[in-house]
């Protein structure tokens, strides 16, 4: 039984799309950037310092990344073609879930490095705190990434999608589990990781089948 294909994605979940694939980009680059922090205390708070105006745009874009991004990935959930249905549920709960927890988080956690509220004074051990959680929270987030991406590409391969696109899901979450390690991975490979998830993001949500001509109903049939 050949699965229902739904009217494609608007124009405007488009643009959103592109918008938000660049900003994340732009995000994960600053901080890929980032010289390794140093493990003294007191050298780590002039660390911090020096890269204020960095971590003030990374999570700026951090948020309207997440914000114009997750409607294009439930677009994508539309508009799957069928396909293995527990890999691509699951895949996609994980991008979203990485989707959801980044912009949330990175605001959270680099907001207090670089915005003082009610002038509270960070220490340099409070600082060494949320320096290690952010770097946490990126391992966590890309793991989210990479094990999403990969079961994107199990659904992928049950379908009648091309083999280029399936291998590409596969590999940028492959890449996105080197990511999940920035204490290992040198400046280079975190850069394009970076640029890899955001292509992906962008092609992902701009991905349009074409309905069966024999079908017009805009809701999935999963094979």
């Amino acid at each position: 039984m050949d699965p229902v294909i739904p009217r494609p994605i608007g124009a405007a979940t488009r643009l959103f799309c592109l918008a938000g694939s660049l900003l994340l980009a732009i995000s994960f680059t600053l901080i890929a950037l980032w010289p390794s922090p140093p493990s003294d205390p007191v050298a780590l708070s002039a660390w911090a310092t020096d890269h204020l105006s960095s971590m003030a745009v990374s999570s700026e874009t951090a948020f309207f990344a997440g914000v114009l991004l997750m409607p294009g990935m439930v677009g994508l959930a539309l508009a799957h073609p069928g396909g293995r249905r527990y890999p691509f549920l699951a895949g996609t709960i994980l991008v979203c879930l990485g989707l959801a927890a980044y912009p949330l988080l990175v605001v959270l956690i680099q907001g207090r490095l670089t915005l003082r509220l009610y002038d509270i004074a960070l220490t340099p051990d409070m600082i060494a705190l949320l320096v290690s959680l952010l770097y946490g929270l990126i391992h966590n987030v890309a793991l989210f990434f990479g094990f999403g991406l990969i079961l994107l590409a199990v659904a992928f391969a049950s379908t009648r999608e091309a083999w280029w696109w399936t291998g590409a899901t596969a590999a940028v979450g492959v890449l996105q589990l080197f990511a999940s390690f920035p204490w290992l991975a040198p400046p280079w490979l975190r850069v394009t990781c970076a640029l890899a998830l955001a292509v992906w993001m962008a092609l992902a949500t701009g991905q349009f089948f074409q309905p069966a001509p024999e079908r017009t109903s805009p809701h999935t049939t999963w094979a």
